[in-house]
Formats: C-alpha cells, sequence, structure tokens
C-alpha cells in the first residue's frame, strides 16, 4: 500500500493585524491533512494584495521585488519538505515548519523503546511473556543489522514498509539451531508484540501517528486436540542432545502427570516439597 504525500503553500494577509494601513502576510503549509500557519515578518498594504494568488500585485518594481521574496521563502520550504522526505521522516506542515525554522526535535529510536518497555513492564508481565519480548527485540536487532544496515533506526522511519518488510523478514528467516523456520502465527506473535510497544510509543507522543493503523495482524486458527497416552510417553523417552530441550520436555511431563500451568511450574521451589502423611515426599 502506498501513501500519498500532498504538499502545498499558500500566502494569505490577516486584515485583523494591520498596523499604520499595512496588514501582516503568514505563509499557510499543509501537508498529508495537517495545517499550519507561520508570520514572514512582512506587511502590505491590503490594496496592493491578490488574495487569489496568494502575492502582491506587481504595480511597481518594489511589489515585483516583494513577490520575488515570497519565491523564495516557498523554494526554501519546498527544499525543507523534500529534506523530510529523503530522510523518511513523517511529514506534517508543524514539521516542515519547525525545519524551516531551524527547531531540532527530538528524535526517539527504537532501542530505547524496546529499553523502556522491557525495563517498565518487569513489575506487570509474567516471566515467560516478558521472554517472549526479548525474543522480539533480538528478531527487530536482526532485521535491522540484515535488512537496514543499522544497529537502530528513528520511531518515526517505522511506517508501514518497515513493518511489512519485518514481517518478510521473519517469514524467510533461517534459523541456524534446531528450530524449524516460524509459522504464520509465531511471525504474527512477534508483529503483534512490536504493536503493543509501538502503540505505548504513540500514547506517551514519542510518534505523532501509529504505523499500524493500516496493518492487520492475520492468525490461522489451530485446533488443538489432546496428547494420547502413548504420545505422552514417547515424548517422554525421547532424548534430546541439546540440555535446554531436555529441560523443557521435563517441565511439559511434568505438567501434564500434575496439571499445573507452566506459570506455576516456574515457581515451584524446594521448599514446596513436603512429605505427606504416607511419608512419600510431594508438592
Amino acid at each position: 500500500m502506498k501513501t500519498m504525500n500532498t504538499f502545498g503553500i499558500h500566502f494569505i494577509l490577516r486584515i485583523n493585524k494591520i498596523n499604520d494601513g499595512r496588514a501582516t502576510i503568514y505563509v499557510r503549509i499543509s501537508a498529508n491533512q495537517t495545517r499550519c500557519e507561520m508570520a514572514i515578518k512582512k506587511s502590505i498594504l491590503p490594496r496592493d494584495w491578490n488574495a487569489v494568488k496568494g502575492m502582491s500585485k506587481p504595480k511597481t518594481d518594489e511589489l515585483k521585488t516583494f513577490n520575488n521574496y515570497l519565491e523564495q521563502i516557498r523554494s526554501q520550504l519546498v527544499e525543507h519538505y523534500q529534506k523530510l522526505r529523503l530522510e523518511k521522516s513523517i511529514i506534517t506542515a508543524d514539521a516542515i515548519k519547525n525545519s524551516y525554522l531551524g527547531v531540532e526535535r527530538e528524535h526517539k529510536a527504537l532501542g530505547l523503546l524496546l529499553e523502556y518497555h522491557n525495563t517498565n513492564m518487569k513489575s506487570v508481565l509474567a516471566h515467560g511473556t516478558l521472554k517472549n519480548y526479548y525474543t522480539t527485540e533480538k528478531y527487530l536487532k536482526l532485521f535491522l543489522q540484515h535488512v537496514h544496515k543499522s544497529k537502530d533506526i528513528y520511531l518515526t522511519q517505522i511506517n508501514y514498509q518497515f513493518i511489512t518488510e519485518f514481517e518478510f523478514f521473519l517469514r524467510r528467516h533461517e534459523p541456524v539451531d534446531h528450530q524449524k523456520k516460524m509459522g504464520n502465527n509465531g511471525v504474527m506473535k512477534h508483529l503483534e508484540r512490536l504493536r503493543k510497544m509501538i502503540t505505548l510509543a504513540t500514547k506517551m507522543q514519542w510518534i505523532p501517528q501509529d504505523p499500524f493503523q493500516y496493518f492487520q495482524l492475520k492468525f490461522d486458527r489451530v485446533e488443538r486436540g489432546c496428547l494420547t497416552a502413548e504420545e505422552l510417553q514417547r515424548i517422554e523417552k525421547k532424548r534430546y542432545p541439546i540440555q535446554r530441550m531436555e529441560s523443557v520436555k521435563d517441565l511439559f511431563v511434568f505438567s501434564c502427570y500434575t496439571g499445573f500451568a507452566y506459570i506455576d511450574v516456574m515457581r515451584l521451589s524446594p521448599a514446596n516439597v513436603v512429605i505427606g502423611i504416607d511419608g512419600v515426599h510431594t508438592g
């Protein structure tokens, strides 16, 4: 999907700001459904102004010179508009105005957002959920490294194209260890976590608009069946060469026999093991 950029400049006369019979001139900047006005510190007699063309009536050399001055301002604003486009910044009327005036805007980077989210959510999210966010962060950094040839990116540079490119990267990514290629729902979960962090950035006004507004997450519906006793025994007897996978298997089998949820198993400690009435250690 392509986003059409709109941009326009028009000079207007402020009749309500008259001093010694001269009215103040403003330039109105329009860009992508946003608009702002800026005084150019020039004034003119209302009778010498052409409101339709947004310029003075070139009756004298002085007024012709005045029009040349207006065109210089127009050209400079166009240059700043093009500069913002080349930088892939989000273009608004205020952004063009600030660029023209030399007002530097602080840009927040994606790395800062990831750090802010994961640090502040430690006391809110479950350990397993937070661990998934760290995995999404890992893939984002790989994506930036391989596709954008960069270690970080400004949040203002994240747009619909960035999101779709990240999706394609996840779908094509070939793991170097034992893992299989990521399925559709795995890809969508990473995008869902990125969207939640981008929403946080939008609420904090780190970015002016949500780049996910036109992107739809599409999960495949999965019907999960139950393991048979025979299937569980095969899993229990399976031996993995990687210790981490062996530990995951043990946790899964333990959960199957006890009915404990993953989060409850992870919270178990030696203090939870006691001697039952039959004299045997139990939980």
